[in-house]
């Protein structure tokens, strides 16, 4: 499925149960989308001439370059304009802060139900409390450069951040004095994903590698994993907390997975764009009710889906649903630690389990063979190895498959 914004779209977030997704657009203005009822096709796509705007905003007069929804359905937003806002359900506008940066704001995440952080093109990050938005609650001024991503660990309590300076940085949100900066990696990082339950930190360059850095041992990677993507753009851990989904300069979002570290294939493309620069995911919601939200009752026919936005600068946005291939990436990556489990022994401890899968993906050599069918095909392949054809092709044939519209077609093995 399609949607075309009316100008280019910086970002995008799904509201946490309704079926809405909003839009970041560059003339600094926001769409809410109600997405389509689901199956209205033959080939279970959503027909694209049943979505429509539901609510558009234009509060901020720089462009608006990010937005998140609280769980309880609130939409934040921040802008070039150095300003943040957060809009009701009802649509009208509860918070605007103004001036909140000396520089436009660039990157947003949510703590809470309250708290958030921003980032700006100076480098400088702030944490916010919505309930008293007229000051920050902490502010660093650890980069030298634009803040390229944002990430909170909720049981650490800590805040990670990646910036155009090559640098990671790492911030207790409990003492503003408790900080770390990585030492420079020698290239612009341009991507964030955060596995605490795996005490893991994974960030994206503009040269297609990914960069892995051990828990606590920030001062510099322990891993580089060098891909076949031109750049990666984005970075979004799935729910199986080992599959990685990139999204690269040469428009593609690939599946990769951790140690062993091997791409998987492509899940989905936006070819004419020629690159992904960001993506939005919803995992499914149970017991999502349809819902008066902006005035409009709103349906919950996605909520059993998970869905997959993807974007580039320009005025279209493609949604994808990859429930199979999320399935099917959790089954090849149950796959993996059960042979992992098998070559470790006894030990389970997840330290051990990194260090031994660490130095089979850094020598490139073989290790133990798995099987695993994955969208109708069987594959094979050696932890430690780059991915098979055959492994990329199944995962290929699952993304296919569930495409929301017949772009889908086009991501073939």
């Amino acid at each position: 499925m399609e949607l075309s914004g009316s100008s280019q779209i910086f970002d995008a977030a799904f509201h946490p149960t309704a079926d809405l997704l909003a839009t970041a657009l560059i003339s600094g203005g926001i769409e809410v989308w109600k997405l389509p009822t689901a199956g209205d096709d033959d080939d279970g796509s959503a027909a694209d001439d049943e979505s429509d705007v539901v609510l558009s905003l234009s509060y901020h007069t720089g462009a608006c370059r990010a937005v998140r929804y609280f769980g309880d359905g609130r939409l934040l937003s921040i802008s070039a304009d150095q300003s943040w806002a957060i809009v009701g359900e009802d649509g009208r506008v509860a918070h605007h802060a103004q001036r909140a940066h000396s520089s436009s704001l660039n990157k947003l995440e949510l703590v809470d139900e309250f708290t958030f952080a921003t980032g700006d093109d100076s480098g400088v990050v702030k944490l916010w409390d919505a309930r008293s938005p007229k000051a920050a609650v902490l502010s660093w001024d650890a980069h030298t450069d634009f803040v390229s991503a944002l990430q909170f660990a909720p049981n650490s309590r800590q805040l990670f951040s990646v910036a155009g300076d090559a640098t990671l940085c790492v911030y207790d949100i409990r003492n503003a004095k408790n900080f770390y900066k990585s030492d420079d990696q020698e290239s612009e990082l341009t991507s964030l994903a955060v596995l605490e339950d795996r005490k893991l930190v994974v960030c994206g360059t503009d040269e297609g590698t990914l960069l892995v850095f051990k828990w606590g041992l920030w001062g510099d990677c322990s891993d580089r994993f060098p891909t076949q993507m031109d750049s990666v753009n984005t970075l979004t851990c799935l729910r199986d907390g080992r599959t990685l989904l990139a999204g690269s300069g040469s428009g593609e979002v690939c599946a990769v997975s951790l140690y062993p570290m091997r791409q998987l294939g492509k899940i989905s493309a936006l070819e004419d764009e020629g690159t992904v620069e960001g993506v939005a995911l919803r995992a499914p919601v149970s017991g999502a009710q349809p819902a008066a939200v902006y005035g409009s009752n709103i349906g919950s026919d996605y909520s059993h889906r998970s869905l997959l936005a993807t974007f580039a600068f320009s005025e279209r946005i493609v949604l994808w649903d990859i429930t199979d291939v999320e399935e099917a990436l959790a089954s090849i990556t149950l796959q993996q630690q059960l042979a992992e489990s098998s070559s470790s022994g006894d030990d389970d401890s997840d330290e051990d389990d990194v260090s031994d899968d660490e130095e089979q993906s850094s020598d490139g050599s073989d290790g133990a063979e798995m099987t695993k069918e994955a969208g109708g095909e069987d594959c094979s392949v050696g932890v430690g190895e780059s991915a098979s054809d055959d492994e990329s092709d199944a995962v290929d044939e699952a993304a296919e498959d569930e495409a929301d519209d017949d772009e889908g077609d086009d991501d073939e093995g």
